[in-house]
């Protein structure tokens, strides 16, 4: 009879015998190291959607944030798109929810999403929820705002004048609220006629001594170059005197013919055959109450000179004429604040029949004329001249045309910064909405988390 269990001396080589062992072992921690090191890499993966989920949730409420005249259900609808364009899905990963909601001026706009998983649903781990959240609020940058305001007797805006001046009000007082320090947002308004009014404690800023009609307002100082014979610029007044608007002194005036005694406000002729001098610059000045008081004692009278207008717009925030105003420190220059100017006027003048070559000179462009009270080329050419000067240094230019003059549209387009700085208004409704339009634009948003 055969014996078939191994003997004593079998047993001991099996035990001793250890080449099989390292398959052995290997094949019993495989499973372990690739779901480990697998593991790993997804939970890399994961936390990289988790990245590109943050920055998608920002650009959303970005954009949400920068359409505030809309719903919450139309923003809603534009965070979602901006959303969905920075978002990657795939089978691997995908958006279960997105949510914007409002409290206050705080928007906020947060999305959750699924990341599904491969080797770690073997050990029952299916997928990894993670989800982001942006807050954006409305922020104002250090900014200086000139709004020109055109104070002819043609802008009326009808029976919606005092509305016109309560949305600006409005704007004024909103920007306010957002400034986070008092020298953060300062706002000049500056009404316009046939002149501008400095105001009579600017003395020092005439070549000459100030006679005693003298009312404020300067004759403009022309300059003339190759390609603008009436040109405007914003040097100092210790670069370049002014002359006042006075009888003997206002050389652009016709002192001997007294060109302008036929133009007048409202039937009345100018006092003195001079041009109009308007109500004085207002600002600069971080306190609404002061824009709010100027604007309610307005009246419309005269024509304008709008190139002599924007010149001086340019001059209220060019660093040129720093310590000039009656604010430390201010203008600052360009690199430091934001420079605004929003330009509101019908166009209509007839300032340009008698100035920048009238009916013609034999500098300016023959027939340049466009008809009683429509201004002329040569004229408006000289606006966008000084715009072109303005942009150039840095200035944005919004132009607001009010009803009017079909002359003057093409060339207050040319000045605005871009299409998008131009509006043009039918009525008091119309231009409230041109007003928001430029309160977004000069508003800003910050990301509070």
């Amino acid at each position: 009879m055969v014996n078939s269990y191994p003997n004593r001396t079998e047993i001991k080589k099996f035990i001793s015998d250890v080449r099989g062992n390292t398959a052995i072992i290997f094949a019993l921690t495989a499973i372990p190291i690739t779901i480990a090191v697998g593991g790993a890499v997804e939970f890399k993966q994961a936390s990289d959607h988790r990245t590109e989920l943050q920055r998608a949730t920002d650009a959303a409420v970005l954009a949400a944030g920068a359409q505030p005249d809309k719903s919450l259900s139309e923003l809603q609808v534009i965070a979602d798109s901006f959303f969905a364009s920075d978002i990657s899905t795939s089978a691997q990963f995908q958006v279960t929810n997105t949510q914007l909601q409002m409290t206050g001026e705080t928007l906020t706009y947060s999305a959750d999403a699924n990341v599904n998983l491969s080797l770690l649903s073997l050990i029952g781990m299916n997928n990894v929820a993670i989800s982001a959240s942006s807050e954006a609020m409305p922020r104002l940058n250090a900014s200086e705002l000139v709004i020109v305001m055109d104070t002819t007797g043609s802008m009326s805006f009808g029976s919606s004048w005092s509305d016109a001046k309560d949305v600006i009000n409005e704007t004024v007082q909103t920007l306010s609220n957002l400034q986070s320090t008092n020298d953060e947002f300062l706002v000049t308004l500056l009404p316009i006629s046939d002149r501008v009014n400095v105001g009579t404690d600017k003395s020092s800023w005439l070549s000459v001594a100030a006679p005693a009609s003298w009312n404020g307002c300067m004759a403009p100082r022309e300059e003339p170059s190759a390609e603008f014979p009436y040109g405007l610029t914003d040097k100092s007044p210790s670069q370049l005197g002014f002359s006042p608007s006075a009888i003997g002194y206002d050389d652009v005036y016709d002192n001997a013919n007294a060109s302008w005694v036929d133009h007048g406000s409202n039937g009345n002729p100018h006092d003195d055959n001079l041009p109009i001098c308007p109500m004085g610059i207002t600002g600069p000045t971080n306190d609404p109450l002061e824009i709010q008081t100027a604007l309610d004692a307005l009246t419309p009278q005269g024509t304008g000179r709008f190139d002599e207008a924007m010149a001086w717009a340019w001059r209220l925030v060019s660093p040129n004429w720093v310590g000039q105003w009656d604010e430390i420190n201010y203008p600052r220059p360009y690199n430091q604040r934001r420079k605004i100017v929003v330009f509101i006027s019908d166009g209509l003048t007839e300032a340009y029949r008698h100035e920048v070559g009238g009916d013609g000179d034999g500098v300016s462009p023959p027939n340049t004329i466009y008809g009683w009270n429509q201004g002329s080329k040569w004229g408006f050419e000289h606006l966008v001249g000084v715009c072109e000067q303005m942009k150039e240094a840095g200035v944005e230019i919004h132009m607001v045309k009010v009803n009017g003059n079909s002359n003057a549209k093409p060339f207050f387009e040319d000045c605005a910064s871009s299409p998008d700085h131009f509006y043009e208004v039918e009525d008091a409704d119309e231009f409230q909405d041109a007003v928001a339009t430029i309160q977004n634009s000069v508003v800003g948003l910050r990301l509070t988390r």
